[in-house]
């Protein structure tokens, strides 16, 4: 689970990233915010994403991307549709 603590500590500095990319933001020049995870996060961590996402801010489009196979499952892509 040490991937989990790097998500819920990166929400402070994705926080500061999104303060000092606002003015993108304002201007309507922002897209999606890419959330990249490690190629270590496995599909048993996915269950935790949840906590992490409802701790970021509103008002942003977000993407995560995935990289550990374990992550491909299908069922798996069904709880992040959930999401």
């Amino acid at each position: 689970m040490e991937n989990i603590s790097y998500l819920f500590n990166g929400v402070i500095h994705l926080e500061e990233f999104l303060d000092k990319i606002s003015p993108l933001k304002s201007s309507n020049k922002l897209g999606a915010v890419l959330i990249q995870l490690p190629p270590s996060f496995m599909v048993e961590e996915f269950r935790n994403t949840e906590k992490f996402l409802d701790r970021l801010l509103a008002g942003y489009d977000y993407a995560m991307e995935f990289r550990h196979p374990s992550l491909a499952d299908r069922g798996t892509l069904g709880d992040v549709e959930t999401l």
